[in-house]
């Protein structure tokens, strides 16, 4: 066998082990989300449909949603690259292992601050959680681009990726988590009620979804459809904000 088809064989095994890697732990964060969903209708017991539930069932919807899009454009990300090799924890490949393994450690923060509810009733209400842990996700989502397409790395043609590919890939990263930001400056001390928790864990799904929207935009504008879907989405982000103060 040739150096280069051993060095071949090696990429191909790192690739599976990072992918299996962070599969594992995807697969373990949903099933979080299942104990948890259990936990409180088990908590609630025949009350559980009653309106103080809700805001924990938004939270795992979220969080639900936020994992289940994060899978996707991983997947599809981690697909479409080039071979990566593992050998060195200096490696720009291993640091991009280390972001997936943060990324999803926060998502089990985010499942684990459920709202607790009892046979009474009694619920810790927070939108704080959410707030901070959507704001981590998207500053890791911008760091995850810019280690991937990192100026000096090489592109599969052999050539330095430049800084293009950064701003292009990174900039919706980094407006998601301004617009992240924003949502939780605003609603930091105001959110306290049922319904509110409720329109924030809304609005923080239609951040989730106008990421993944512009993310499939890529450096195109959006045509068609797609911009319908971007305005729905932005749609869902912002009116809940904007109504939150007056949401009893």
């Amino acid at each position: 066998m040739s150096r280069k088809e051993a060095g071949s064989q090696a990429a191909e095994s790192d690739n599976e082990l990072h992918f299996s890697f962070v599969e594992l732990l995807f697969s373990l964060a949903v099933a979080e989300i299942a104990l948890r969903f259990a936990d409180v209708v088990d908590n609630a017991g025949p009350k559980f449909l009653e309106a103080e539930c809700w805001p924990a069932y938004c939270h795992l919807l979220l969080a639900l949603l936020l994992i289940t899009t994060s899978w996707i454009g991983w997947g599809k990300a981690s697909r479409a690259r080039r071979n990566i090799h593992l050998s060195s924890v200096y490696s720009p490949d291993f640091a991009e292992l280390m972001i997936d393994v943060f990324l999803v450690v926060v998502y089990f923060v985010l499942v684990r601050k459920t709202e607790t509810v009892d046979a009474d009733l009694n619920v810790n209400l927070s939108m704080r959680p959410e707030a901070v842990c959507l704001a981590a996700v998207f500053i890791l989502y911008f760091m995850w681009d810019f280690i991937s397409k990192f100026p000096l790395r090489m592109s599969r043609d052999g050539t330095p990726y430049g800084w293009k590919p950064i701003l292009t890939r990174g900039k919706t990263s980094l407006t998601c988590a301004l617009l992240a930001l924003i949502a939780a400056v605003y609603s930091w001390h105001v959110a306290t009620s049922v319904y509110q928790v409720i329109a924030f864990d809304l609005s923080a799904m239609g951040l989730i979804i106008l990421f993944r929207e512009l993310k499939e935009a890529g450096s195109h504008c959006p045509v068609g459809w797609q911009w319908w879907r971007v305005i729905v989405s932005a749609a869902i982000y912002a009116i809940p904000i904007a109504l939150i103060r007056y949401i009893p």
